[in-house]
């Protein structure tokens, strides 16, 4: 009857010892959960702020284009013109 005690105990205490396991284990994995969508989160803003500055940094670089390639045209209207005149 003792040892059918004991037995019992032990099987307690290794279900209790389960027990603790798994909830330390979901609370675990809940908070790499939460970690891995706030880095998600933060990843995805970093993209989007990424993306707007190269949309204006390729919209700077086609002004100084448009810009330079009138001015050359500029440039070249003039010289025909005065080459009309020589």
């Amino acid at each position: 009857m003792r040892a059918l005690e004991n037995s019992l105990k032990q099987a307690n205490e290794t279900i209790k010892v389960c027990i603790i396991m798994f909830s330390c284990t979901r609370a675990i994995y809940f908070f790499a959960y939460q970690t891995y969508e706030s880095d998600m989160d933060r990843l995805r803003q970093a993209l989007l702020k990424s993306e707007r500055k190269n949309e204006e940094i390729e919209q700077d670089i086609s002004r100084a284009y448009i810009d330079e390639l009138k001015m050359k045209t500029d440039r070249l209207q003039v010289n025909l013109k005065l080459s009309w005149f020589m």
